[in-house]
């Protein structure tokens, strides 16, 4: 779990580079921090944050 602000950029560091087409491969080859996990966690705090009560009953992204 995320302790503090200073390890919010690369958790949107990597986010960012996902949605810009990198790989996790690529990602771990490029950056000497980021483990497989690390990536794995930035898209389940994403997956979780992107859905509010209503879209899960739904399942629709607002």
């Amino acid at each position: 779990m995320l302790s503090s602000c200073d390890q919010w950029k690369p958790l949107y560091d990597i986010l960012e580079y996902l949605a810009s087409g990198m790989t996790e491969t690529e990602i771990l080859e490029d950056f000497s921090e980021p483990t497989s996990a690390d990536i794995k966690a930035c898209l389940a705090l994403a997956a979780d944050r992107s859905w509010t009560d209503s879209d899960k009953e739904t399942g629709f992204f607002t």
